[in-house]
């Protein structure tokens, strides 16, 4: 239970108990025992709150002989006070007067407010916070290296600032800032350190300064919204601006991240993000379906790139090359990962001049027809890479379906995990007829098989239906998947198969800028409500009895 215990006069015991309660100061000599949970001491509002307070938790005293045990933070009142923290994390406010705030040992907060004040940090990284406080309309110019402000108060062993409403500026010193600029259009100044300056609401300056400086959008008041962040060009798609900053956070929309020529680390977060380094850099896809694009152009012989596309099960992260850059033959070197559906490994790219490395982490592959295949039309069948936005196709059910983009990949053998290799269905494998013609898809690739869909790699026989090795592979090749108005199913070379849906990310396709040139934003597409089935072990036994799939205990033998 929360508690406020107000003694009023007398000599009195206040105990806290197991709650963040709030003891208050009051006429006599008093014990303030906070016990669990994390106390305040509070002086402002009280009948005390004229008188000067100098309380130091450290000691577990204060001048008028009252006592502090378990109490972690204190708010003064209207006198020039002097607050004095301990060895944990304290918050003091000084609340009006010329007050002097020593933090102690902890990482400790210390509050600004009316008058002239010391914020003093002590050790531990110690923040000075204006958000949320009765001056935090007001604009703040505040140099930790300097050590002063615009309104006289003084800082030492301050590390970090959150300023709060006003359009502030925020200069950091040789350590390594935080500096958060809240609302208002602030300029964050990184000074010598190795820096971190939060997006806020505002348009803001980020200038990194010396060290390696990150601009973060995850954790703040913004990390929802969808940041497009060039470093290069040194702007975003809010006016922000950045200058010496090498290293950006997302949040949890889909943002864009673009290095500059800079060592940069870009990291997603969350959401489907889109990254684009260079050499030297390193790009962190985090949470979501990240595509992540390398460009080497102008870089030496013998440069690297790292990628970690995040070990979220179920994403779904891409790697793309710049135009003019391909695969060096028998470079590539990988092993699966824990989380079943991503590779970890190495491989080398080349311009034809110069080779550079990759080296990548929780990369998954997408998913799509293979270049031929027949796609059923009101007029016949046609090849699907022939098909344009606007054809309309056949539903397995004879509707005539518009066709709204058709994506289209390039897949490099060398990349290609065993388990990836595409499945080939030869005809009437499936039924009569289904396909009528062999019919080559990727492995995730859905097929409609009695009211389910199946992954084509969960269909594997090892006769009819199997995997194509790899030595039957081009060194790269082209797959396609074809985009309706919602998740539907098509004929393929006469077979019930899958369109397009969102987990197959429409950023991991060559042609994704065409999509966004057609329609400007992404679009959701309504899921059908077919259970999907992606390991052959959950295939039902109906379906394996009639395609001859061998039996759970086989399964190990085929790779399931």
């Amino acid at each position: 239970m929360v508690m406020t215990l107000d003694g009023l006069g007398g000599d009195d015991t206040l105990n806290g108990g197991g709650g963040n309660d709030t003891l208050l100061a009051g006429f006599g000599t008093d014990q303030f025992n906070g016990g669990e949970g994390t106390d305040t001491v509070r002086v402002s509002g009280t009948g005390v709150e004229d008188l000067v307070f100098n309380i130091d938790l450290e000691a577990g005293s204060d001048n008028y002989g009252n006592t502090y045990s378990g109490v972690e933070n204190v708010t003064a009142g209207n006198g020039n006070d002097t607050l004095t923290g301990d060895a944990t994390a304290n918050i003091l406010d000084g609340d009006h007067g010329d007050d002097t705030l020593n933090g102690g040992g902890g990482d400790d907060t210390l509050l600004a407010g009316f008058g002239t004040d010391q914020f003093n940090g002590g050790e531990g990284t110690d923040t000075v916070r204006i958000s949320g406080t009765a001056v935090e309309d007001e604009v703040f110019n505040i140099a930790l290296e300097a050590g002063s402000d615009n309104y006289g108060n003084t800082y030492s062993g301050v590390e970090n600032v959150t300023a709060g409403n006003g359009n502030d500026t925020l200069t950091g010193d040789a350590a390594a800032n935080v500096l958060d600029g809240d609302h208002g259009d602030d300029t964050l100044n990184g000074g010598g350190g190795d820096d971190t300056l939060l997006a806020g609401f505002g348009t803001d300056q980020f200038n990194g300064g010396e060290g390696a400086d990150t601009v973060r959008v995850s954790g703040t008041a913004v990390e929802n919204e969808v940041f497009n962040i060039d470093l290069e060009a040194g702007n975003d798609n809010y006016g922000n601006t950045y200058s010496g900053v090498e290293n950006v956070t997302g949040g949890a929309a889909d943002d864009t991240l673009v290095g500059d020529g800079e060592a940069n680390v870009l990291d997603g977060h969350s959401g489907n993000d889109q990254i684009t380094v260079s050499a030297g850099d390193t790009a962190i896809g985090g949470d979501g379906d990240d595509t992540i694009t390398i460009d080497f152009s102008g870089a030496p012989d013998g440069s690297s790139v790292t990628i970690d596309g995040g070990d979220g099960g179920s994403d779904h992260d891409t790697i793309n090359l710049a135009e003019g850059y391909t695969v060096v033959e028998d470079s590539y070197s990988a092993t699966d990962d824990e989380d079943g559906n991503s590779q970890s490994g190495s491989v080398q790219v080349t311009d034809g001049e110069n080779t550079h490395t990759v080296d990548f982490t929780e990369i998954e592959e997408p998913i799509c027809f293979a270049e031929g295949t027949l796609i059923a039309t009101p007029s016949g069948e046609i090849p699907v890479e022939k098909l344009q936005v606007g054809d309309v196709i056949l539903s397995d059910k004879g509707k005539s379906v518009p066709v709204r983009w058709v994506g289209r990949q390039t897949l490099v053998k060398s990349r290609l995990a065993e388990r990836m290799q595409p499945v080939q269905i030869d005809a009437d494998a499936l039924g009569h007829g289904l396909p009528h013609s062999d019919l080559t898809l990727t492995a995730s690739h859905g097929m409609v098989l009695d009211g389910l869909i199946i992954n084509a790699s969960a269909l594997v026989n090892g006769h009819s239906i199997r995997m194509v090795p790899l030595a039957d592979l081009p060194s790269q090749y082209k797959v396609y998947h074809v985009e309706t108005e919602c998740h539907d199913v098509i004929l393929a070379n006469g077979a019930a198969s899958e369109t397009f849906i969102d987990y197959a990310d429409r950023k991991t396709f060559d042609n994704y800028q065409e999509y966004l040139d057609l329609y400007g934003i992404e679009r959701i597409v309504p899921e059908m409500s077919c259970p999907r089935i992606s390991a052959r072990r959950l295939v039902p036994k109906t379906i394996r009895d009639r395609l001859n799939i061998a039996e759970p205990e086989l399964f190990a033998r085929l790779g399931a």
